[in-house]
């Protein structure tokens, strides 16, 4: 179930909304959007294919540093929502703290 939530939900359908906000030429919510779509997808992969033998567990080294790179873009976007409407601040502030504590779980999984 978290696979398919997490491939059309975080996935396919934040990429969908990315290009929608590109269309209307909202370059923060086409960049926002189509990075954590494609995030969802790399993290269903990274977790998906060494169960079904397509490729070996990635090195906990690795993860934290990916989960590292993440964190920082999202505190990016979220310094960049200081200069927009406090409801999106408020959004991307919780992500910056969900971003925090689900790498951390993510990481204790790959131990």
């Amino acid at each position: 179930m978290l696979v398919g939530m997490a491939l059309f939900l975080g996935g396919a359908g934040q990429i969908i909304a990315g290009l929608l906000s590109y269309k209307n030429k909202n370059t923060f919510g086409f960049t926002s959007y189509t990075m954590f779509g494609l995030y969802w997808l790399v993290v269903v992969t990274l977790n998906l294919f060494p169960v079904l033998n397509l490729a070996a567990s990635s090195e906990t080294l690795f993860m934290g540093f990916y989960f590292l790179l993440w964190t920082a873009f999202t505190v990016a976007l979220f310094i960049r929502t200081l200069k927009m409407d406090k409801f999106t601040s408020f959004i991307f502030g919780t992500v910056v703290i969900l971003s925090v504590l689900s790498h951390y779980i993510l990481l204790l999984k790959f131990k």
